[in-house]
């Protein structure tokens, strides 16, 4: 097998650090230049193709990491996105490296602990350099990670997009991580998902990760980077929603429901279908065009459908419950002012008579 001539491992970790920031307000407190990202348009696109708004994307030194014989390159990128999503980058170098050694070093990668507690430990220096932004402060315990490799040429000269054909077992087992031999099945469910720019390049998504064969193609890593994103917010805002649905429930177990408890489940609703829009609205992908099929190709391969589908059914189910508590609260509303009628008419008839025998 040839050797990589030029080539990277992007490690991508998704991490939430609250509600929503505001990133203009997250101006100066980095101590790294920052950039608002668009995509360079190496892809033809409409205008309208983008992030709105755009995000907020630092490169910052970082101590290297060590895993299976490869070493990051010493630093590390940070996007942060309006929605308080943010995403911390590793990047390996690959160069000279045999396609084989890749098959190992994706279970090292998959097993290694030391990256997501470098990456969390980004994410939390960051939140405390812009809390003051964040609506709602708080580094969640979960995150997604995501593997990208991107292989760019080989010593050989063989042009990388053409190679699948000749290794699809060792590309699968790549991008799925696993260092045993799988079956066809397996192996035919790995690189199933795929799609090509040009006839030099090629590009497949799976699950667990995606490979790049061709040119660099920062504006697929871009993409694939956001759908890990975005994944990473639809299993956070299902947890909330299934915390709201157990708190409603309760609500509605306790009888009477408070003016105070109908607009906790209002609020929960609220908050539930913004975070919704605005995770779904930050990246524009209109029409069919190259880069919307590479997002399509990450939606199905993380579900993202699916999630939609089920959150918006548990959004619906809270705000039936919401509207449930609100005629509740409305009929015991209607009900205290029939007595309060009914206590005035019964004092004004006692007050008349005693006014009568008192005269």
């Amino acid at each position: 097998m040839p050797r990589i001539k030029s080539g990277a491992c992007w490690v991508v970790r998704a991490f939430d650090i609250g509600y929503q920031i505001d990133l203009a307000r997250c101006d100066g407190c980095y101590d790294e230049p920052a950039e608002r990202p668009q995509f360079p348009r190496r892809h033809r696109s409409p205008d309208e193709f983008g992030y709105t708004p755009a995000p907020v994307r630092i490169t910052r030194p970082s101590p290297p990491v060590t895993v299976g014989g490869f070493s990051t390159d010493g630093q590390i990128s940070v996007t942060i996105y309006d929605f308080a999503g943010i995403s911390v980058v590793h990047r390996f170098d690959l160069q000279g490296r045999a396609l084989e050694e890749l098959v190992a070093f994706s279970a090292e990668l998959d097993d290694d602990a030391t990256l997501e507690t470098e990456a969390r430990r980004a994410a939390s220096d960051l939140l405390a350099r812009i809390d003051q932004a964040v609506d709602r402060p708080e580094l969640a315990g979960i995150s997604e990670d995501y593997v990208l490799w991107e292989l760019c040429a080989f010593e050989d000269g063989a042009g990388p997009a053409g190679t699948l054909e000749r290794w699809p077992d060792v590309y699968a087992k790549i991008i799925r991580a696993e260092p045993v031999d799988l079956s066809p099945q397996e192996v035919s469910a790995a690189i199933a998902q795929r799609l090509s720019y040009s006839r030099n390049d090629m590009t497949l998504v799976d699950w667990n990760g995606a490979l790049l064969l061709g040119p660099e193609d920062p504006d697929v890593r871009a993409v694939l980077e956001f759908a890990n994103v975005e994944l990473l917010e639809m299993r956070l805002l299902d947890a909330r929603l299934d915390h709201g649905m157990e708190e409603a429930a309760a609500i509605v177990g306790r009888g009477r429901p408070s003016k105070a408890a109908v607009a906790r489940v209002a609020h929960l609703q609220l908050d539930s279908v913004f975070l919704f829009e605005a995770v779904n609205s930050a990246l524009k992908l209109i029409g069919v065009q190259y880069l919307a099929k590479v997002y399509h190709l990450a939606s199905a391969s993380f579900q993202l459908e699916s999630w939609d589908d089920t959150i918006l059914r548990k959004t619906r189910v809270l705000n039936d419950t919401y509207e449930k508590l609100e005629s509740r609260a409305s009929a015991v509303r209607m009900e205290l002012l029939e007595v309060a009628i009914a206590v005035l008419i019964v004092f004004e008839i006692v007050f008349s008579v005693f006014v009568f025998f008192a005269t």
